[in-house]
């Protein structure tokens, strides 16, 4: 349970940044492009494979 909601803070923080980062003005912008892009590239590649390992063990439990 530890290790889920470690994970689960982990990504709501990320995802925090990285909003925030498009969102506020230029001014306050602290990620390099580099930094945008992992975090960009582990969010939703993470993100979509959740979703379709979620949907493939719905089907299989049918």
């Amino acid at each position: 349970m530890t290790f889920l909601v470690f994970f689960a803070i982990l990504f709501i923080g990320s995802l925090g940044s990285w909003a925030a980062h498009y969102l506020l003005p230029v001014k306050y912008h602290w990620l390099t492009v580099d930094q945008l892009s992992k975090i960009q590239s582990i969010l939703f590649s993470g993100s979509i494979g959740g979703v379709v390992s979620l949907i493939a063990q719905k089907q299989i439990s049918k």
